[in-house]
């Protein structure tokens, strides 16, 4: 592997990181809220991703997600991605990405004056494989706020990540829901990662989204987004589908 792909592979992999431990079940985002699913209930997501980083590296993604509510206050979700890397100069390499686990409880119930909150724990394991996986395990531990007004829904995070071969890094991250119609939901979202050492350059993005409610059991979604920094992405979207039972 040349050194040139192996630089792109590396920033892929911290940013994939990043990602991955925040929040890994809100399509099309990346703020996760704070409900979870009931007891019983469970879901199947499939998605693509493409990203178009500042040098014109160009990444693409296939996210398999899946999720099951435990209790009425406790889900887990899961997320597996295929990933593949398009550098402007050099050879291409794509394979599985590394596995993560995220269980999530309700440790606060919505009401008229205070939001509902959750904690989540998210761990990536070195599973993936040499050209896309990160080759590290890693954890986040976020608190989740969300709060319905009417048709709006306002969800906020804040979240560490323990990074075992980078230095760590806080997540914050805000989005705003807003319900159109019975079917129809239109999204927006910020987030920012910043590593502990200050040297390190943090990463931030914003993104618009939609959804749509084919069906009681199918939801379409699309979104866009872009960095906000110069050595951040320049163009990202992503849709999907997910299958609710």
């Amino acid at each position: 592997m040349n050194k040139i792909l192996s630089k792109y592979i590396i920033t892929l992999s911290l940013v994939a990181s990043q990602l991955a431990l925040a929040g890994i079940e809100n399509r099309p985002g990346n703020v996760d809220d704070a409900y979870v699913m009931d007891k019983g209930t469970g879901y199947l997501a499939f998605g693509y991703a493409y990203a178009k980083e500042s040098d014109s590296t160009k990444n693409y993604e296939i996210p398999l997600n899946a999720g099951y509510g435990l209790t009425d206050s406790l889900e887990v979700t899961l997320l597996l991605p295929y990933t593949k890397i398009d550098p402007d100069d050099g050879p291409d390499e794509k394979g599985t990405g590394d596995l993560a686990i995220r269980p999530e409880l309700v440790v606060v119930k919505e009401s008229d004056s205070i939001p509902q909150m959750s904690l989540a724990l998210t761990i990536k394991f070195d599973s993936g494989s040499n050209a896309t996986g990160s080759g590290t395990t890693d954890y986040g531990l976020f608190l989740n706020a969300s709060k319905k007004f009417g048709k709006i829904q306002l969800n906020g995070n804040i979240g560490y990540s323990f990074l075992e071969d980078s230095d760590d890094s806080v997540f914050l991250g805000a989005s705003i829901e807003q319900s159109i119609s019975g079917s129809l939901t239109l999204i927006a979202e910020i987030w920012t990662d910043m590593p502990t050492d200050s040297s390190n350059d943090d990463v931030a993005e914003v993104l618009g989204g939609v959804t749509y409610d084919i069906s009681d059991a199918i939801t379409l979604d699309f979104g866009i987004g872009t960095g906000l920094h110069t050595e951040d992405i320049d163009l990202r979207y992503t849709f999907g589908a997910t299958y609710n039972f």
